[in-house]
């Protein structure tokens, strides 16, 4: 699977594939706004195709051919969309990596992608060349990829593309060849590099772009970041795809967000960065232009919804979306959005909750099948084995429900079930209990080792400002709310939740932190 079989295509393959329907825009929308950055420089859909030419040629001429592999772990910056649409139009792979990933991260992936060419800052060039150097003595490396930075030094892509030649023969590609290998968070365990094919993800942007009803002269803030799913493909493909402007921000701050609320009409982010737009308590006090909001990555807890609705008198629309499949579900743009729950199954995407035995249950496991799936986990075929049922769907590791109108609820990652004497508890569950006091902010609900019941609930939670904190009362809320064995056995404030840049709770950490706390 290292490169796609073939690279003839017909023209109607071409529709399928990301380049091939940005073309489309490049030509139609040459003048318009793609990025528009803080301070005012503007990325035209024009200069996009010009400037992503030139960075094609300069990759091609270092020898990249259409199914290598580009990783890219650069700091967040509008070279950064001319560097992924330059690999679209070269046919290589994309290989986005979280420029805070250290040594031992970065090396797991260079080693298990084998890039050709790795793009990173121009301020880790010479570290990076270090690490690789080193492994490659250490034989974790057969070879070191081409190392070149994207920007800020003469010998970056970017100032070498200014003498290259800014048109190109673009590769052709099949709708089923792979563009984007991209990496699991690995919040537990290594991670796994998921293919992600022309088709799944061209797809699955135009129906976001429709459902959304994502516009060209929309103007979506992009807060998030550039190598994770939820700023890469449902950002920035829907953006690129729609003819939409992106307000390029490098990085979430509440008074720039504050201040292009009032220009911006789409806004995307997680629920960590509501909770800090609500802190400030300058949401509502000023114009607002933005008439759709929403949130993914993790879970949005109904408090927050209805903060927000209170404070803004507009509605989150919350939506489910993995790695491995883009965006499945979504409550619905018009029509009742129901706090808790992610919506309904996308069109032409197919969800059902099987268990164990694959019988179809009232709470079971979601399963997803669709044209949004990716190809599989790159140079791991027990673990795609693994994932896929035998009659072609993927099981996600959440587990959830439908309610009686369609509305699909997660109740919790199939791993983070937690089953005392026997009984199954969704730390979702119990969390949104806790998050209905006055006095909390956030919880995190996990079970750790228990002597007499195999493991026992426990919550982390963090108060509010000035509030006391008294386990006994808490815990007696819980217990006025759900069945005895839901309620934690243990109850304990902390100052922060731990979370990875998208706002999961790193529920390993904190089972490894409290693993001792029923030990006598």
């Amino acid at each position: 699977m290292d490169r796609p079989q073939g690279v003839s295509s017909t023209l109607a393959n071409q529709r399928e594939t990301l380049f091939g329907v940005l073309q489309n825009n490049f030509q139609a929308r040459a003048c318009e706004r793609a990025v528009v950055t803080r301070d005012g420089s503007v990325l035209t859909f024009g200069e996009l195709n010009r400037r992503s030419a030139q960075f094609a040629n300069v990759l091609k001429s270092l020898g990249l051919a259409p199914g290598d592999r580009v990783a890219a772990q650069t700091n967040k910056c509008v070279n950064a969309v001319v560097l992924y649409v330059a690999c679209l139009r070269t046919g290589a792979i994309y290989v986005p990596i979280n420029p805070g990933y250290k040594e031992r991260e970065t090396l797991y992936v260079v080693a298990d992608a084998t890039p050709a060419i790795f793009v990173g800052s121009a301020d880790k060039r010479v570290e990076l060349a270090a690490w690789f150097e080193a492994a490659q003595r250490r034989g974790e490396l057969e070879e070191s990829p081409i190392l070149i930075s994207l920007q800020d030094e003469p010998s970056s892509i970017a100032e070498v593309a200014e003498l290259a030649i800014d048109n190109d023969e673009p590769a052709l590609k099949r709708p089923d060849d792979p563009a984007i290998l991209l990496y699991t968070s690995g919040t537990t365990g290594k991670p796994k590099g998921a293919i992600l094919s022309e088709r799944a993800l061209v797809s699955n942007a135009q129906t976001l772009i429709k459902i959304w009803n994502v516009r060209s002269d929309d103007r979506i803030i992009h807060c998030l970041p550039f190598f994770h799913a939820h700023g890469l493909f449902v950002v920035a493909n829907v953006a690129l795809l729609a003819g939409s402007s992106m307000h390029w921000l490098e990085r979430f701050d509440v008074d720039v967000v504050l201040d292009e609320l009032s220009r911006a009409t789409i806004f995307m982010g997680v629920p960590t960065l509501y909770k800090r737009l609500l802190a400030s308590h300058q949401l509502g006090r000023q114009p607002m232009s933005v008439r759709l909001f929403l949130s993914g990555s993790a879970a949005l807890s109904p408090q927050l919804h209805a903060e927000f609705n209170e404070q803004t008198g507009r509605e989150i629309v919350e939506r489910y979306g993995m790695s491995e499949t883009g965006i499945n579900a979504s409550n619905p743009l018009a029509g009742a959005k129901r706090p808790g729950s992610v919506g309904f199954p996308l069109p032409d995407i197919q969800i059902r909750i099987k268990g164990a035995a694959g019988k179809a249950l009232v709470e079971g496991e979601v399963e997803i099948r669709g044209r949004n799936l990716f190809t599989g986990y790159w140079r791991k075929q027990n673990e795609t084995e693994a994932a896929m049922t035998a009659d072609g769907w993927f099981s996600t590791g959440d587990v959830g429900r439908f309610d009686e109108d369609g509305y699909l609820w997660l109740l919790s990652r199939k791993k983070d079930v937690i089953i005392t004497g026997g009984y199954n508890v969704y730390p979702a569950e119990v969390e949104g209990i806790l998050l209905e006091h006055k006095d909390v902010v956030e919880a995190a609900v996990f079970g750790a080792p228990h002597p007499e019941y195999g493991e026992c609930v426990v919550a982390a939670v963090v108060l509010m400002l000035g509030a006391s904190f008294d386990e006994a009362k808490m815990l007696q809320w819980v217990a006025d709310s759900a069945v005895g064995y839901k309620v934690p056995k243990r109850l304990v404030e902390i100052p922060a939740i731990p979370r990875n840049t998208l706002g999961k709770v790193l529920t390993a950490e904190l089972r490894g932190q409290f693993a001792d706390v029923f030990r006598v």
